[in-house]
C-alpha cells in the first residue's frame, strides 16, 4: 500500500498560497515606463532693449519651441507680470523716474504655469 505523500495545509499556509496567487507585483521598470517624460527647454538671450522687439522676440521663441526663457538687458522700468502670447512674462527693472538701464525678464510658457512656482523678483537685474 503507498501512503499519500501531501501533508495538510495549515491556515497560515492557506494565506499565504493566496497572497502569491494574487496579481503579480509590478516591478521598478513597469514602473518607470509608466512614468512621463518631461523636459523643459531654458535659453537665455540678451536682448540689449526690448521696448520695441517682444513681437519678434516672442516670434522667435515659439519657432524654438522653448519653455523658460531668461532675457537680459531688457531696460524695462519697474517690476511685474503680464501675459504675452502663450508666454508669461516676469519682469524687473530700474524704477519708472530713472533712466531705463539693465534689467531682466523671465518667459515661462503658460503650459508650465502649475508646475512651475512662479515667486517674487528680488533683484532689478545683475
Amino acid at each position: 500500500m503507498q501512503r499519500a505523500s501531501s501533508s495538510p495545509i495549515t491556515k497560515k499556509q492557506e494565506i499565504l498560497k493566496k497572497q502569491t496567487n494574487s496579481k503579480p507585483r509590478k516591478s521598478d521598470g513597469d514602473r518607470r515606463r509608466k512614468l512621463k517624460k518631461r523636459t523643459l527647454k531654458f535659453g537665455t538671450w540678451n536682448v540689449q532693449g526690448c521696448r520695441n522687439k517682444l513681437e519678434e522676440i516672442i516670434g522667435e521663441i515659439n519657432i524654438m519651441k522653448m519653455d523658460v526663457v531668461v532675457l537680459t538687458e531688457t531696460k524695462k522700468k519697474g517690476t511685474g507680470s503680464e501675459t504675452l502670447g502663450n508666454y508669461i512674462q516676469l519682469f524687473s527693472g530700474v524704477k519708472k523716474y530713472e533712466r531705463a538701464k539693465t534689467g531682466v525678464s523671465v518667459l515661462i510658457n503658460k503650459k508650465w504655469k502649475g508646475p512651475i512656482k512662479i515667486g517674487k523678483l528680488l533683484t532689478k537685474g545683475f
